[in-house]
């Protein structure tokens, strides 16, 4: 497997740049005029009935397109501000009813798939005028709040003084808490050691006991009381303050796959917030995938996805996983053994010297290819090989040890952005009562979502001459740079580690080093510590 050096191309996604893009005609005429994008997400989007009174001409794929630019969060104001110009650019000869409107829109949900489909024609268009989209990706979530509360729901017989015929005394809404303390809190646990046998849709956070009703709605206990949701599709995350006081937080995460070349997103996916990062993970790495027409040569993700499953899945699919280092159970600090050291890099089965990366095949298992360095043998000049499996977390496609692993992990911070950019541009993932839509649930987050993706590829295409328009953009493909840099220091590291250096059974048979591999040598002394950045 190859990896490709990693460039990305600034103002790819400066949209400001040129004003024009900003308006929601422009992407409903730009639109039209791609009609090999736009030919089959309208013939997809056009939910006519076979009976009943037909509906006026007219494209709803094109109208909500409109919406989902214009910076508008809820359709009402939206419509509201719209003129005959805007309707007659999507077909209409004058402008619908309101309701006729929203019920169009929300029809649109059944087959919000279709915009997803239309964004990865046009990323794969792109792909072919510049093949090194999509090569890299960064993997990365964001909190998406539900226009829900939660409502005290205890019945006769759960124990509660506010349940009965006769209830004591009305029960209070427990309120909501703050975006930012959840988001906090996430952060906080990515840096725990993950219990992989947990079932990845119960994460509650301080909620003890959670129901789905018949009807799909969820039912939650905290503490002595149950409370309900009116979004069955939304996750709920409960809190404990310092006096007991019990708060709510209620929504979905917002995943993103970011294109490093480009730094705009090339899938999006909504789920909701009781699950785990991680095991939303694969469904995400699909979109992905089916937008770019191959897997990506590598995915950069934060310590929420670092568990033993992702590195498997990825690993097993031929794609170099660039994340930090998580602990395990059990194990807080990386270990030496005899056939690997701490970073992941073989160790030579006859001299026990580090190895230097050969190749990767990814079938019919994968596998690491390697030659030692040291050579103290005739057997050491043979290539060696040790199957991925024997430790996923660390047996890597792409060394910790390659200027390009430091190069995509350093950059990853740069992408968080996006979420940021796109709640200004297309008001995705709403973080609070100001921008999160008043429609519940997932599919009408997704709709949204997968919209803006159409329209951020057709700006994206526009700028760079992919459209058979002028280029825009006069940038040129440039690095992050610091790979080479922090690869030299991990160098160090390594070196002061002992880590350079033959160890294991066959070098102290040898006479070359220690047969207690470094780790297992006591504790490292000041300034070489086993927990260090690597």
């Amino acid at each position: 497997m190859r990896i490709t050096t990693p460039v990305h191309l600034p103002g790819a996604t400066e949209f400001s740049a040129d004003r024009e893009l900003l308006s929601p005609i422009w992407v409903v005429e730009t639109l039209k005029q791609t009609a090999w994008v736009f030919r089959d997400l309208e013939k997809a989007t056009a939910l006519d009935k076979d009976w009943g009174r037909r509906k006026e001409p007219g494209s709803w794929a094109l109208a909500y397109m409109a919406f989902v630019v214009s910076g508008f969060t809820d359709i009402e104001p939206w419509w509201a501000n719209t003129g005959d110009e805007l309707w007659r650019a999507c077909g209409f000869t004058t402008r619908p009813a309101y309701q006729t409107t929203y019920e169009r829109f929300v029809e649109l949900e059944q087959v919000r798939e279709e915009f997803s489909l239309a964004a990865a024609k046009l990323i794969q268009h792109a792909r072919r005028h510049e093949p090194r989209i999509g090569n890299h990706i960064h993997v990365d979530g964001t909190e998406a709040e539900t226009h829900a509360a939660l409502v005290h729901d205890c019945k006769p017989g759960e124990g509660c003084l506010f349940g009965g015929a006769k209830p004591k005394r009305t029960a209070t809404r427990p309120k909501r808490e703050s975006t930012e303390r959840v988001r906090a809190e996430r952060q906080k646990d990515a840096g725990l050691a993950p219990d992989e046998t947990l079932t990845p849709e119960l994460e509650l956070g301080d909620a003890d006991e959670v129901m789905e009703l018949p009807d799909g709605r969820m039912r939650v206990r905290v503490g002595q009381h149950w409370y309900r949701t009116l979004d069955s599709t939304a996750g709920i995350r409960a809190y404990t303050g310092p006096r007991g006081a019990k708060r709510f937080w209620h929504g979905f995460y917002n995943e993103k796959a970011t294109d490093h070349f480009t730094g705009a997103p090339i899938a999006v996916g909504v789920y909701s917030a009781s699950r785990q990062e991680y095991a939303i993970y694969p469904d995400l790495f699909e979109r992905a995938q089916a937008a770019i027409g191959e897997n990506p040569q590598s995915v950069v993700c934060d310590k929420g996805y670092s568990v033993e499953s992702v590195f498997a899945f990825n690993t097993s699919k031929g794609v170099a996983s660039v994340m930090p280092w998580r602990k395990r159970r059990g194990q807080d600090t990386r270990q030496d053994v005899g056939s690997h050291d701490r970073h992941g890099i073989p160790r030579c089965k006859h001299c026990g010297a580090p190895g230097k990366f050969v190749r990767f095949n990814k079938s019919p298992k994968p596998r690491l290819w390697f030659h030692c360095v040291a050579g103290a043998t005739d057997a050491c000049n043979k290539d060696q090989s040790i199957l991925c499996s024997k430790d996923w977390r660390l047996l890597l496609p792409l060394w910790r040890t390659d200027p390009i692993y430091h190069e995509l992990e350093a950059s990853h911070s740069i992408y968080e952005r996006v979420h940021r950019h796109w709640r200004e541009r297309y008001q995705v993932a709403g973080d609070g009562l100001s921008n999160r839509p008043k429609r519940r649930g997932l599919a009408w987050q997704d709709l949204r979502a997968q919209a803006a993706l159409v329209a951020e590829w057709l700006r994206i295409s526009w700028r760079e001459g992919w459209l058979g328009s002028a280029r825009r953009n006069n940038a040129s493909p440039t690095r992050f740079g610091e790979g080479k840099r922090r690869a030299e220091s991990l160098g160090l590291y390594r070196a002061k580690a002992g880590l350079t250096l033959p160890y294991g059974v066959a070098a102290a048979a040898l006479g070359l080093g220690l047969e207690e591999p470094p780790s297992r040598r006591g504790k490292a002394p000041p300034g070489e510590s086993d927990t260090a950045p690597f």
